[in-house]
């Protein structure tokens, strides 16, 4: 079996033991890291073959350091490691607010009216099947006196949000719901607060844990506490 190069980056350390126990037994060659910033400047001195990474870390997001590492290297193996569900994950971003799930909205009264009700740090996800959604959206939550916002990246909200005083913040990101989450996250660390609506195609309810990482192009999700069978499955399949 062919030995792989893996870095795994985890702030739990009784975890990351086990797991550098486990994969050397196997023959690989291991190195960890207890945070982001570690774990970057680990990535960026060698070569490797798999990345495990864990979703919540005390420095940054796991799907900010995913990012970046797809960009620097695009084929490169990430196997996404969390013991919150989308749930939580949600809940972690908007704190003190509220999340709120709409299912295939035929227009965008219930929208406009559950906003006016919410403070602002809370989440509205709208599943969105119709192309021009956001900009009606937009056009009705302006035509109730509201300063709105439609982003479709990252960049995009935050040169939006700092331009002007926003009411109301529509991402629209396409599919991949990690990449909006990941938006979030990066705006409440920079300490913009807004009410926001978050367009995703979750049928009526939050999607499937695994789906939603797919979504973003990772290689496999670990949902903790995993068994080391698991684990050692997907990294065979890489062999």
């Amino acid at each position: 079996m062919k030995a792989l190069n893996i870095l795994i980056i985890d702030d739990n350390h009784d975890l990351l033991e086990m797991l550098d126990l486990i994969l050397q037994s196997e023959g690989h060659q291991v190195v960890t890291a207890g945070n982001g910033t570690d774990g970057i400047e680990l990535f960026n001195q060698a070569n490797f073959d798999v990345v495990l990474l864990d979703v919540k870390l005390p420095d940054m997001t796991g799907m900010q350091i995913f990012n970046r590492f797809r960009k620097q290297v695009p084929d490169i193996n990430i196997l996404m490691m969390t013991g919150y569900r989308i749930e939580q994950f949600l809940d972690s971003i908007v704190e003190d607010g509220e999340v709120l799930v709409f299912p295939r909205p035929l227009n965008t009264n219930a929208v406009v009216d559950a906003l006016e009700t919410i403070n602002d740090n809370s989440l509205v996800l709208v599943e969105n099947n119709q192309a021009d959604f956001s900009s009606r959206l937009c056009d009705d939550l302006s035509a109730h006196g509201l300063s709105v916002c439609l982003a479709q990246t990252q960049q995009q909200a935050i040169e939006g949000l700092s331009s002007a005083k926003m009411d109301v913040l529509i991402l629209d990101q396409g599919q991949a719901l990690t990449y909006a989450m990941e938006t979030c996250c990066e705006l409440k660390q920079q300490g913009y607060h807004v009410k926001t609506v978050m367009l995703t195609r979750c049928e009526g309810h939050l999607p499937d844990d695994a789906d939603v990482f797919k979504s973003a192009k990772v290689t496999g999700c670990l949902f903790k506490p995993f068994k080391p069978d698991e684990l050692l499955e997907i990294i065979g399949q890489l062999v």
